[in-house]
């Protein structure tokens, strides 16, 4: 048995930042339903024999669009529905409140996957429920048959823990995009795991792209490009083609940086901030860091694609003051130490650049 399991499209909810569990019950909005659409699009030549969805509307709504275009019937299942907060999915921001009542649960020694919030459910009974549809799924389909599941992303990613691809703790860092496919094989009494958070069928802006590469591979000229800058140009750019950035910030020491020593051993401060940006592009919340020079791979093989997200080696993320530190950082002026620093690493990159550049022509 084949499974196709689905997130639904951007809901109204997703497109203002609500998280929604249960009791936001919201039905697609415009970008939901392209995305949607280009999801019918996908599975427009492949073999589906029945469609299972969660009941809440920005589910059954996604579903709709491949049955129909399938002339089947969307059959419709409370055991696939998100996460249900109970009371605490009334609250504005449910998972603050969440994560404080959770933190008060393991205080009295309760154990976390336990604690149900008032009128709602744990993590173990979210757990169950999804667990007790994929029992049946196996119970009542044939080995031939392929079943189209559309449901939500915590919920797919319990999925994820309830055939044992991962750990239950493991399964809740699974990204899961509006309308990403995730393929699953069932046989011989075993699942197999062909695909996750596959998105390929939405459309790339390739424009973006483009404006993201501009900025990220402007040489690194510390002092008058600094790498706050670049990102705040890129934020800009990201916010008036409709997508929604923040900031974020980490602090990193200097000394622990794939630098020279040479450069690491003159006198600054050791403690720093690094900002960049977190952008929401599909249901996703994606780190973006334009900081990155073109040289970044070549000194001393730092590699911010492999060793980290961010073109610095972090310490700690900054949750607190952000806006402050922003304005700090932007209005600070440069003491002469500083400044000596700077223009070291500034003459480091240069030479480096100029050191790739007689390599490129010798190639």
């Amino acid at each position: 048995m084949k499974i196709y399991l689905v997130r639904h499209g951007e809901s109204i909810g997703n497109a203002k930042d609500i998280y929604q569990g249960q009791k936001n019950d919201f039905p697609l909005s415009e970008l939901g339903r392209e995305q949607s659409n280009f999801l019918r699009q996908r599975f427009e030549k492949l073999k589906i024999d029945v469609v299972y969805s969660s009941d809440l509307k920005r589910a059954k709504e996604t579903a709709d669009f491949i049955s129909k275009s399938k002339k089947l019937v969307t059959i419709t299942d409370k055991r696939l529905r998100e996460r249900d907060f109970g009371l605490i999915g009334e609250k504005e921001n449910i998972m603050k409140e969440w994560n404080n009542f959770l933190r008060q649960q393991i205080e009295r020694g309760i154990n976390p996957r336990e604690a149900t919030p008032k009128e709602g459910e744990s993590d173990k009974d979210h757990f169950d429920r999804v667990n007790s549809f994929f029992e049946d799924l196996k119970k009542n389909h044939s080995k031939e048959e392929t079943v189209l599941v559309i449901a939500h992303g915590g919920t797919n990613k319990v999925v994820l823990g309830v055939i044992g691809h991962f750990s239950e703790k493991e399964m809740y860092k699974t990204p899961q995009g509006n309308t990403c496919v995730n393929e699953l094989i069932y046989e011989s009494g075993k699942w197999k795991v062909k695909k996750i958070n596959c998105m390929n069928h939405l459309a790339i802006n390739q424009g973006i792209i483009k404006e993201f590469e501009k900025i990220r591979d402007e040489p690194l000229e510390v002092i008058k490009n600094r790498c706050w800058e670049k990102n705040s140009r890129l934020k800009k750019i990201f916010e008036s083609k409709g997508y929604k950035v923040k900031y974020a910030i980490y602090s990193f020491n200097w000394s622990k940086q794939k630098l020279p020593k040479e450069i690491i051993n003159l006198p600054h401060n050791d403690l720093d901030y690094h900002l960049f940006l977190i952008v929401k592009i599909n249901g996703l919340k994606l780190i973006v860091d334009a900081s990155n020079d073109s040289l970044l791979p070549f000194y001393d093989s730092w590699d911010g694609k492999k060793n980290c997200d961010i073109c610095v080696v972090p310490k700690k993320r900054i949750e607190e003051n952000i806006d402050k530190i922003i304005k700090d950082k932007f209005n600070e002026s440069i003491s002469e130490d500083q400044l000596v620093f700077l223009n070291e690493i500034n003459l480091f990159f240069n030479k480096l650049r100029e050191n790739k550049s007689i390599s490129n022509k010798k190639e």
